[in-house]
């Protein structure tokens, strides 16, 4: 039955605009992150009405995120001895 209802409100969330979904959220959770992606935010909603319902993740992939190595963001870590460069107008 739980589960039911939980796929009932997930799927409601396909109809809903940006609007709607930050009403969604606020009326479940508070203020609503500052997203302007639908998608985005429609999946977070969606996960976290099925979190609340079925259970989170369990404590071994806790774990295993927790000390899983962070990505360094691409272009970061250039490494010792690089230059970098910049053209303007075609030149150096």
């Amino acid at each position: 039955m739980r589960r039911a209802v939980t796929e009932v409100q997930v799927r409601a969330l396909a109809h809903l605009d940006l609007h709607g979904l930050r009403q969604a959220w606020a009326l479940r959770y508070g203020s609503p992150p500052a997203l302007r992606s639908v998608e985005l935010l429609r999946s977070m909603l969606a996960w976290r009405i099925q979190a609340d319902a079925l259970g989170g993740l369990d404590a071994n992939t806790r774990r295993q995120i927790e000390r899983a190595a962070r990505a360094a963001p691409e272009g970061l870590d250039l490494g010792i001895g690089t230059r970098i460069r910049r053209d303007w107008q075609g030149g150096q």
